[in-house]
């Protein structure tokens, strides 16, 4: 990919972006959230028109069409498994066999020698590419009765099977244990050394990513800013400052924004929390706890489990351990309706605010369910103005014309409609330009002044610390480290969760 460009409305995902994968390497693509690491690949894929740039495949200019893939020998993988869940382990992966098949329909359909012999020489090859991938179950097993890791595995296998020289993977270790993970590389090896299929991995596990590829390029705000070996790319210092921010092993401990105070309520306790979804458990014992008139962090590379540990905490998915305390009471067997009735609001990360209507019917259907007259109704909608002026100069403008910034003040001023006890931020600045990130932090220090408590789940520690009181660290779904924020992401901890040990 040469000098491409990908823009979204006023957002630019990929800026003169640039990447060459070597032939037989694994090649890695890192990044922050909101690097652009996603779009990428989804741009070599045709998936998402470019406004600028080429692509080269095999030393000619392509324009590629998500149809035609596989006639350029690429395959890939998505974030969320792609299976077909009324079909079995192997019927996902003869899927895969479609370009490969010369019997055609009506042999197909006849039965045919050729079209029997055909059948079985493919049957057996998606068995060998099953036990290749690490799958040992029952290959005639029903793939909604699998668990997350082998519906990843029959993935894999699936793409194999349409034999590509370029196997593009994005997030494979999304939702996998550490000993599934630790077979996902050994696997990623031998596809490469034995079966000559070069592979792009973008992965938000940086240390994965470290451990299993030969050239590693790292993005950041839709651009490269390094390429090399994993060595280079873990001390490289813009690559350390995208994840950890400029000044990451100062230990000037930056001056609190926050005033001190005393000793606070609780009112929300998270205690020995394990949650997941499916036959996968990503959140193991967690434990934190939130005050009155604080800002609490909850910092982690992203898949971390920060976001499921804050669903978890309204309701969905169910948790399968532990407890949820609201105020004194348990509310761990309550409906998501009741929690948000209850006072917690969240404002997840997609930002959740409808495209096709406005800025003022986004604030109304905010407030479906909760009984307001028109008087205390536009009282509301005035504070919002107030406290947002961006949105106040676009009442009238659709949600999906709104710059991300402007996105992300409305899905906070449509919680805020409603006016929660606590509010949970699911990283806030993703995709956010830094002079809007800024505008974020200032936000979220008046609301805490306010009196409203702030819990922000983020991956971007720079901008979240100097105006948080405490901060947790979670990393495997476990709350590994608890401390002040500024001390905290300075720490070797912190960087060897985002970025591997120095030995990587």
């Amino acid at each position: 990919m040469r000098d491409v460009d990908v823009s979204f409305g006023g957002v630019h995902a990929l800026q003169r972006f640039t990447i060459s994968i070597e032939k037989g390497e694994i090649h890695g693509l890192i990044g922050p959230n909101g690097a652009g690491k996603t779009t990428a690949i989804n741009t070599l894929c045709g998936v998402v028109q470019r406004q600028g740039g080429e692509i080269e495949v095999d030393g000619r200019i392509v324009n590629p069409r998500p149809r035609r893939l596989v006639e350029y020998g690429i395959g890939r993988t998505f974030q969320k498994p792609a299976i077909f869940t009324d079909l079995s382990a192997l019927e996902n992966v003869l899927v895969g066999a479609h370009a490969q098949s010369k019997a055609g329909l009506i042999n197909g359909a006849l039965s045919t020698p050729l079209a029997l012999s055909e059948e079985r020489d493919h049957t057996a090859r998606a068995i060998d590419l099953l036990r290749a991938v690490g799958y040992d179950r029952d290959p005639n097993e029903s793939a909604k009765r699998l668990a997350f890791g082998a519906l990843r595995q029959i993935e894999v296998a699936r793409t194999l099977m349409s034999e590509p020289r370029i196997l593009l993977l994005d997030e494979p270790t999304a939702g996998l244990t550490g000993a599934e993970i630790a077979r996902l590389a050994a696997m990623l090896r031998a596809v490469c050394d034995e079966r000559g299929v070069t592979i792009l991995l973008v992965e938000h596990n940086v240390p994965f990513v470290f451990g299993s590829c030969n050239t590693v390029t790292a993005m950041h705000e839709g651009s490269r800013i390094a390429t090399g070996t994993p060595a280079q790319i873990r001390v490289n210092e813009a690559v350390v400052a995208s994840y950890l921010g400029p000044h990451h092993g100062e230990r000037a401990a930056p001056a609190p924004i926050e005033p001190e105070v005393g000793e606070v309520t609780r009112i929300l306790e998270v205690r020995e929390l394990t949650s997941g979804y499916g036959s996968t458990t990503i959140i193991r014992d967690a434990s934190l706890h939130v005050g009155t008139g604080e800002i609490v962090a909850l910092l982690g590379r992203n898949g971390a489990g920060k976001t499921t540990l804050l669903n978890t905490i309204l309701g969905d998915p169910r948790p399968r351990g532990g407890d949820v305390v609201w105020n004194g009471r348990s509310i761990r067997g309550l409906s998501m309706d009741r929690i948000v009735a209850a006072g917690i609001g969240l404002v997840p990360q997609q930002r959740a605010i409808i495209a096709r209507q406005s800025v003022d019917d986004n604030l109304q259907l905010a407030t479906f369910g909760i009984r307001l007259s028109k008087r205390q109704y536009a009282e509301r909608v005035e504070e919002m103005m107030t406290r947002f002026p961006r949105l106040a100069e676009r009442r009238t403008s659709l949600g999906g014309s709104l710059s991300g910034g402007e996105r992300q003040m409305l899905a906070i001023a449509k919680v805020l409609m409603r006016r929660p006890k606590l509010l949970l931020l699911d990283e806030p600045s993703i995709g956010l330009a830094p002079t809007i990130v800024d505008e974020l932090a200032k936000i979220v220090a008046t609301l805490r002044d306010e009196g409203l408590p702030v819990m922000i789940a983020e991956q971007n520690v720079t901008w979240v610390a100097p105006i948080a009181r405490r901060a947790y660290l979670i990393d495997g779904g476990r709350i590994i480290e608890e401390g002040p924020p500024s001390v905290l992401a300075e720490s070797e901890a912190l960087a060897e969760r985002y970025l591997g040990s120095i030995q990587a």
